[in-house]
Protein backbone atom coordinates (compact mmCIF):
# COMPACT_ATOMS: atom_id res chain seq x y z
CA UNK A 1 0.00 0.00 0.00
CA UNK A 2 2.68 2.09 0.60
CA UNK A 3 4.36 1.72 -2.65
CA UNK A 4 0.91 2.61 -4.32
CA UNK A 5 0.60 6.01 -2.20
CA UNK A 6 4.41 7.13 -3.15
CA UNK A 7 3.93 6.56 -7.16
CA UNK A 8 0.48 7.98 -7.04
CA UNK A 9 1.78 11.05 -5.42
CA UNK A 10 5.26 11.23 -7.16
CA UNK A 11 3.93 11.18 -10.82
CA UNK A 12 1.51 14.05 -9.79
CA UNK A 13 4.53 16.25 -8.56
CA UNK A 14 5.68 15.57 -12.15
CA UNK A 15 2.83 16.55 -14.08
CA UNK A 16 2.88 19.88 -12.16
CA UNK A 17 6.71 20.59 -12.16
CA UNK A 18 7.49 23.67 -13.87
CA UNK A 19 9.58 26.35 -12.88
CA UNK A 20 8.46 25.65 -9.43
CA UNK A 21 7.89 22.23 -7.58
CA UNK A 22 4.02 22.53 -7.08
CA UNK A 23 2.44 20.45 -3.72
CA UNK A 24 2.05 16.62 -3.97
CA UNK A 25 -1.42 15.44 -4.18
CA UNK A 26 -1.89 11.58 -2.66
CA UNK A 27 -4.59 9.76 -3.84
CA UNK A 28 -5.89 6.61 -1.87
CA UNK A 29 -4.44 3.02 -3.46
CA UNK A 30 -7.71 1.91 -2.94
CA UNK A 31 -8.72 4.37 -5.86
CA UNK A 32 -6.21 2.23 -8.28
CA UNK A 33 -6.72 -1.43 -9.19
CA UNK A 34 -3.91 -3.34 -8.64
CA UNK A 35 -1.03 -3.36 -5.73
CA UNK A 36 1.94 -2.90 -8.46
CA UNK A 37 2.70 0.10 -10.59
CA UNK A 38 3.79 -1.19 -14.22
CA UNK A 39 3.10 1.86 -16.57
CA UNK A 40 2.40 5.47 -16.29
CA UNK A 41 1.84 7.55 -19.51
CA UNK A 42 0.15 10.88 -20.30
CA UNK A 43 -1.65 11.08 -23.81
CA UNK A 44 -2.40 14.20 -25.90
CA UNK A 45 -6.01 15.01 -24.11
CA UNK A 46 -4.31 15.05 -20.60
CA UNK A 47 -5.69 11.97 -18.93
CA UNK A 48 -3.09 10.02 -17.08
CA UNK A 49 -2.96 6.32 -17.80
CA UNK A 50 -1.78 3.70 -14.78
CA UNK A 51 -1.11 0.04 -15.73
CA UNK A 52 -1.14 -2.28 -12.86
CA UNK A 53 -0.91 -6.09 -12.41
CA UNK A 54 -4.27 -5.93 -12.38
CA UNK A 55 -6.33 -3.59 -14.85
CA UNK A 56 -5.98 -0.40 -16.40
CA UNK A 57 -6.70 3.00 -14.60
CA UNK A 58 -7.42 6.46 -16.08
CA UNK A 59 -7.36 9.19 -14.44
CA UNK A 60 -8.92 12.91 -15.41
CA UNK A 61 -7.52 14.72 -12.76
CA UNK A 62 -10.54 14.35 -10.12
CA UNK A 63 -11.27 10.39 -10.77
CA UNK A 64 -10.23 7.45 -11.69
CA UNK A 65 -11.92 4.82 -14.56
CA UNK A 66 -11.00 1.39 -14.22
CA UNK A 67 -10.67 -1.07 -17.48
CA UNK A 68 -10.25 -4.66 -16.93
CA UNK A 69 -10.27 -7.81 -19.65
CA UNK A 70 -13.36 -9.49 -20.14
CA UNK A 71 -13.72 -13.31 -22.28
CA UNK A 72 -17.45 -11.82 -23.41
CA UNK A 73 -16.04 -8.65 -24.72
CA UNK A 74 -13.81 -8.52 -27.18
CA UNK A 75 -13.49 -4.71 -27.50
CA UNK A 76 -11.67 -4.83 -23.56
CA UNK A 77 -7.68 -4.74 -23.49
CA UNK A 78 -6.17 -8.16 -23.90
CA UNK A 79 -4.85 -8.92 -20.28
CA UNK A 80 -5.47 -7.38 -16.88
CA UNK A 81 -1.60 -7.52 -16.64
CA UNK A 82 -0.13 -4.20 -17.88
CA UNK A 83 3.06 -3.81 -19.32
CA UNK A 84 3.29 -1.26 -20.86
CA UNK A 85 1.51 2.22 -21.98
CA UNK A 86 2.66 4.47 -24.91
CA UNK A 87 1.21 7.74 -26.68
CA UNK A 88 2.58 7.81 -30.01
CA UNK A 89 3.03 10.96 -32.23
CA UNK A 90 -0.39 10.54 -33.86
CA UNK A 91 -2.06 10.74 -30.28
CA UNK A 92 -2.71 7.33 -30.46
CA UNK A 93 -2.67 5.18 -26.83
CA UNK A 94 -1.22 1.67 -27.10
CA UNK A 95 -1.60 -0.39 -23.91
CA UNK A 96 1.12 -3.35 -23.62
CA UNK A 97 -0.06 -6.04 -21.71
CA UNK A 98 1.35 -10.04 -20.50
CA UNK A 99 -0.82 -11.38 -23.51
CA UNK A 100 -0.76 -9.07 -26.19
CA UNK A 101 -1.22 -5.14 -27.48
CA UNK A 102 -4.59 -3.02 -27.52
CA UNK A 103 -5.09 0.43 -29.39
CA UNK A 104 -8.02 2.97 -27.20
CA UNK A 105 -10.56 3.88 -28.76
CA UNK A 106 -11.46 7.40 -27.35
CA UNK A 107 -14.49 7.91 -29.18
CA UNK A 108 -15.84 4.65 -28.02
CA UNK A 109 -13.86 4.53 -24.68
CA UNK A 110 -12.86 1.09 -25.49
CA UNK A 111 -9.83 -1.08 -26.99
CA UNK A 112 -9.00 -2.76 -29.98
CA UNK A 113 -7.08 -6.06 -29.52
CA UNK A 114 -4.13 -6.27 -32.44
CA UNK A 115 -3.69 -9.76 -33.20
CA UNK A 116 0.06 -11.58 -33.82
CA UNK A 117 0.25 -13.04 -37.08
CA UNK A 118 1.41 -15.92 -35.44
CA UNK A 119 -1.93 -16.37 -34.14
CA UNK A 120 -0.03 -16.53 -30.46
CA UNK A 121 -0.12 -14.11 -27.48
CA UNK A 122 2.84 -12.27 -26.30
CA UNK A 123 4.11 -10.16 -23.58
CA UNK A 124 4.23 -6.58 -24.84
CA UNK A 125 7.36 -4.79 -23.10
CA UNK A 126 7.53 -2.08 -25.51
CA UNK A 127 5.66 -0.05 -27.96
CA UNK A 128 7.40 2.69 -30.30
CA UNK A 129 6.75 4.58 -33.34
CA UNK A 130 9.97 5.89 -35.88
CA UNK A 131 10.14 8.47 -37.25
CA UNK A 132 8.11 7.08 -40.43
CA UNK A 133 5.16 6.17 -37.99
CA UNK A 134 5.99 2.62 -38.19
CA UNK A 135 4.94 1.06 -34.77
CA UNK A 136 7.09 -1.37 -33.42
CA UNK A 137 6.23 -3.83 -30.92
CA UNK A 138 8.98 -5.44 -29.10
CA UNK A 139 7.93 -8.93 -26.81
CA UNK A 140 9.24 -11.46 -24.36
CA UNK A 141 9.83 -14.67 -26.35
CA UNK A 142 8.09 -13.85 -29.65
CA UNK A 143 10.59 -11.26 -31.20
CA UNK A 144 9.86 -8.10 -32.95
CA UNK A 145 7.05 -7.26 -34.69
CA UNK A 146 6.00 -3.96 -36.55
CA UNK A 147 2.40 -2.12 -37.67
CA UNK A 148 3.33 -0.05 -40.96
CA UNK A 149 2.09 3.54 -40.98
CA UNK A 150 -1.51 3.56 -42.24
CA UNK A 151 -2.20 -0.44 -41.74
CA UNK A 152 -3.78 -1.89 -39.09
CA UNK A 153 -2.73 -5.56 -39.11
CA UNK A 154 0.81 -6.48 -36.97
CA UNK A 155 3.73 -7.90 -39.17
CA UNK A 156 6.52 -10.29 -37.86
CA UNK A 157 10.14 -9.25 -38.51
CA UNK A 158 11.78 -12.06 -40.35
CA UNK A 159 15.14 -12.99 -40.15
CA UNK A 160 15.45 -12.57 -36.47
CA UNK A 161 17.38 -15.96 -34.53
CA UNK A 162 16.19 -17.25 -30.36
CA UNK A 163 19.13 -14.38 -29.25
CA UNK A 164 16.43 -11.78 -30.99
CA UNK A 165 13.22 -13.11 -29.20
CA UNK A 166 13.12 -11.87 -25.24
CA UNK A 167 13.55 -7.94 -26.24
CA UNK A 168 12.87 -5.50 -23.59
CA UNK A 169 13.61 -1.70 -25.13
CA UNK A 170 13.97 -0.24 -28.73
CA UNK A 171 14.59 3.39 -29.65
CA UNK A 172 15.43 4.53 -33.25
CA UNK A 173 19.02 6.29 -34.27
CA UNK A 174 19.08 9.21 -35.75
CA UNK A 175 20.51 7.59 -39.19
CA UNK A 176 17.71 5.24 -39.06
CA UNK A 177 18.43 2.21 -37.60
CA UNK A 178 16.66 0.26 -34.39
CA UNK A 179 18.47 0.05 -31.20
CA UNK A 180 17.27 -3.25 -29.50
CA UNK A 181 17.92 -4.16 -26.06
CA UNK A 182 17.22 -7.34 -24.93
CA UNK A 183 16.80 -9.05 -20.98
CA UNK A 184 19.96 -10.48 -20.42
CA UNK A 185 22.21 -7.66 -21.44
CA UNK A 186 22.68 -7.76 -24.95
CA UNK A 187 21.64 -4.65 -27.27
CA UNK A 188 21.37 -5.23 -31.13
CA UNK A 189 21.44 -2.98 -34.02
CA UNK A 190 18.88 -3.58 -36.77
CA UNK A 191 19.04 -2.25 -40.31
CA UNK A 192 15.54 -2.57 -41.83
CA UNK A 193 14.22 -1.54 -45.31
CA UNK A 194 10.76 -1.51 -46.26
CA UNK A 195 10.12 -3.91 -43.30
CA UNK A 196 12.71 -6.14 -43.86
CA UNK A 197 15.67 -7.67 -41.62
CA UNK A 198 19.08 -6.54 -43.74
CA UNK A 199 21.61 -6.52 -40.88
CA UNK A 200 21.99 -7.06 -37.57
CA UNK A 201 24.63 -6.06 -35.35
CA UNK A 202 24.87 -7.89 -31.76
CA UNK A 203 26.53 -6.25 -28.84
CA UNK A 204 27.55 -6.89 -25.26
CA UNK A 205 27.58 -4.53 -22.55
CA UNK A 206 29.19 -4.78 -18.98
CA UNK A 207 26.99 -2.49 -17.24
CA UNK A 208 24.28 -5.17 -17.03
CA UNK A 209 20.89 -4.91 -19.28
CA UNK A 210 19.69 -1.77 -20.56
CA UNK A 211 16.90 -0.43 -18.24
CA UNK A 212 15.34 2.16 -20.43
CA UNK A 213 16.96 4.21 -23.68
CA UNK A 214 16.84 7.99 -23.67
CA UNK A 215 17.27 10.79 -26.10
CA UNK A 216 18.50 14.33 -25.04
CA UNK A 217 17.64 17.50 -27.13
CA UNK A 218 20.82 17.11 -28.66
CA UNK A 219 19.69 13.73 -30.00
CA UNK A 220 22.22 12.00 -27.92
CA UNK A 221 21.02 8.88 -26.78
CA UNK A 222 21.95 7.59 -23.08
CA UNK A 223 21.50 3.67 -22.15
CA UNK A 224 20.57 3.48 -18.78
CA UNK A 225 21.75 0.10 -17.55
CA UNK A 226 21.57 -1.51 -13.97
CA UNK A 227 24.98 -0.88 -13.25
CA UNK A 228 25.50 2.64 -14.99
CA UNK A 229 24.75 4.64 -17.79
CA UNK A 230 26.16 4.72 -21.52
CA UNK A 231 25.86 6.81 -23.93
CA UNK A 232 25.66 5.59 -27.94
CA UNK A 233 28.56 5.76 -30.55
CA UNK A 234 26.67 6.01 -33.96
CA UNK A 235 30.25 5.70 -35.62
CA UNK A 236 30.85 2.64 -33.85
CA UNK A 237 27.64 1.41 -32.62
CA UNK A 238 29.30 0.74 -29.14
CA UNK A 239 27.71 1.94 -25.65
CA UNK A 240 30.68 3.86 -23.66
CA UNK A 241 30.73 5.30 -20.46
CA UNK A 242 28.35 8.31 -20.55
CA UNK A 243 30.54 9.97 -17.60
CA UNK A 244 29.86 11.32 -14.11
CA UNK A 245 26.02 10.63 -13.57
CA UNK A 246 24.84 8.83 -10.36
CA UNK A 247 21.40 7.36 -9.96
CA UNK A 248 20.55 5.74 -6.76
CA UNK A 249 17.33 3.11 -6.93
CA UNK A 250 15.72 5.82 -8.72
CA UNK A 251 12.81 4.94 -11.61
CA UNK A 252 13.79 6.64 -14.94
CA UNK A 253 10.74 9.13 -16.36
CA UNK A 254 11.49 10.35 -19.82
CA UNK A 255 8.47 12.44 -20.08
CA UNK A 256 5.62 10.21 -21.36
CA UNK A 257 6.27 6.77 -19.57
CA UNK A 258 7.76 5.60 -16.07
CA UNK A 259 9.95 2.87 -16.06
CA UNK A 260 9.48 0.68 -13.50
CA UNK A 261 13.20 -1.08 -13.23
CA UNK A 262 15.26 0.12 -10.23
CA UNK A 263 18.60 1.46 -11.50
CA UNK A 264 21.24 0.91 -8.86
CA UNK A 265 24.29 3.59 -8.14
CA UNK A 266 27.63 3.26 -6.85
CA UNK A 267 27.03 5.80 -3.97
CA UNK A 268 24.02 5.58 -1.57
CA UNK A 269 21.98 8.21 -0.36
CA UNK A 270 20.12 10.97 -2.58
CA UNK A 271 21.30 10.08 -6.51
CA UNK A 272 21.01 13.73 -9.25
CA UNK A 273 20.88 13.34 -12.76
CA UNK A 274 21.24 16.58 -14.76
CA UNK A 275 20.65 17.17 -17.60
CA UNK A 276 22.34 20.44 -19.48
CA UNK A 277 20.95 20.46 -22.50
CA UNK A 278 16.99 20.70 -21.33
CA UNK A 279 18.07 22.45 -17.93
CA UNK A 280 15.96 19.67 -16.01
CA UNK A 281 17.56 17.98 -13.24
CA UNK A 282 15.85 14.53 -12.20
CA UNK A 283 16.51 13.56 -8.50
CA UNK A 284 15.81 10.18 -6.76
CA UNK A 285 13.89 9.44 -3.03
CA UNK A 286 13.03 6.25 -1.86
CA UNK A 287 12.32 4.60 -4.93
CA UNK A 288 11.15 7.50 -7.14
CA UNK A 289 12.40 9.93 -9.28
CA UNK A 290 11.10 13.79 -9.68
CA UNK A 291 11.53 15.89 -12.92
CA UNK A 292 12.15 19.70 -12.03
CA UNK A 293 12.12 21.40 -15.17
CA UNK A 294 13.41 25.44 -15.55
CA UNK A 295 15.93 25.44 -12.89
CA UNK A 296 18.65 28.29 -13.02
CA UNK A 297 21.51 25.08 -12.94
CA UNK A 298 21.83 21.90 -11.23
CA UNK A 299 21.64 22.13 -7.11
CA UNK A 300 25.53 22.33 -5.76
CA UNK A 301 27.72 18.98 -6.73
CA UNK A 302 24.96 17.76 -8.92
CA UNK A 303 26.38 15.27 -11.84
CA UNK A 304 26.27 16.92 -15.30
CA UNK A 305 25.63 15.33 -18.86
CA UNK A 306 27.73 16.10 -20.92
Amino acid sequence: MNNCFRLVAFFFLVLCSGKTMASIRVFPSQDISGSQFHAIAQDKRGFVWIGTDYGLNKFDGYHFQKFFTSKTDSMTIDDNDISSIYCDGDGRLWVGTNHGLSLYNPETDNFTRKKFPDGLTHRVEQTYQDSHGNIWVATAGGGLYCIPKGKGEMRVIQGLTEQDWFLYRMMETNDGRLLVASFEGSYFIYTIENLKLKKIERRKTDYGPVVTFFKLKDKQILAICSKGILKFDASTGNLTDAGAMELYFCRIYDGSTLVRDFVPGIKGGQGVLYDRVNDKCYFSRNGGITSAAGLVGPPAGTPTYP
